[in-house]
């Protein structure tokens, strides 16, 4: 983290430098088999070679060029991420503890699913020790209403990791100066996110577990589809499309929420 901190810029700068001089050293060293060939078709493989490697090389200096101000910008990103782990060194500890939470809530669900799957009315196989279990309507929704609930809580406790890293960085880049490094307190992040703005962390984790079981759906209906019987190159191409235009709904969905909990913080007034 250290050297993170310190030496970001000249890490970065000298790895992209490095690459220049590789591809400009592999280019020479083409271009000198192209000149010692004996074959001509060898020459003109090595002379391609060559001169693929240069204009790569070429292409990639003027992309540095043209983003220098972009990976000036990343590279102060990269230093200040670095700054504040460095002077909050317990945010790494946030991870871990949503880890064993989320485990903790797993155990507990699987626990009250095997409870909920044995109500209903056995039925003894004849001449075995095993039984089936009939479900009614009532234990088969319930069922339905424990998945839904699964997915909902494990995305409402990522929305509050998320919440909790952003208000803590919030802390701390406001109260830094010049002078001296701020600090944030994770007790405080916690406590705005239950006291303030649970509803709202609650409400993207909604969304992403609608959007969540409408993909489930989807595939399950489309594996449905392919397995039902034979079909035509445009309904694959259509369910493929679907498909992928669902996930793409999804990350959208994902960046967007995650985005909007750092903006709640960052403009919520009077906390």
């Amino acid at each position: 983290m250290v050297l993170v901190r310190c030496c970001a810029k000249v890490l970065v700068w000298v790895t992209l430098l490095a690459f220049i001089v590789l591809l400009a050293v592999m280019g020479y060293l083409f271009f000198k088999e192209y000149r010692d060939a004996v074959d001509e078709g060898d020459e003109l493989n090595y002379l391609v070679l060559a001169i693929l490697f240069w204009s790569f090389d070429g292409l990639f200096l003027l992309m540095i060029f043209c983003c220098y101000d972009d990976i000036q910008t990343a590279l102060a990103v990269i230093t200040a991420a670095a700054r504040f782990v460095f002077s909050n060194f317990f945010i790494l500890l946030v991870p871990i503890i949503a880890i064993i939470v989320t485990c903790a809530y797993i155990a507990y669900w699987i626990a009250t699913i095997v409870f909920i799957y044995s109500i209903g009315d056995k039925t003894q196989y004849n001449n075995t020790p095993f039984s089936s279990v009939e479900w009614d309507s009532t234990t088969n929704n319930l069922w339905y209403y424990q998945l839904v609930a699964l997915v909902w809580i494990i995305a409402f406790f990522i929305s509050v990791l998320q919440f909790v890293i952003a208000a803590t960085a919030a802390q701390w880049y406001f109260s830094s100066n010049s002078d001296q490094s701020g600090s944030g307190s994770l007790c405080k992040s916690l406590y705005w996110a239950v006291r303030y703005h649970l509803g709202s962390l609650g409400f993207g984790s909604l969304i992403l577990t609608i959007v969540v079981f409408v993909r489930f759906i989807f595939e399950y209906m489309k594996k449905k589809v392919e397995k039902g019987g034979p079909s035509n190159k445009f309904t694959k191409c259509l369910l493929s499309c679907a498909s992928c235009c669902l996930k793409c709904i999804g990350e959208c969905i994902l960046f967007l929420t995650k985005n909007a909990y750092i903006q709640v913080k960052y403009f919520v007034t009077d906390r």
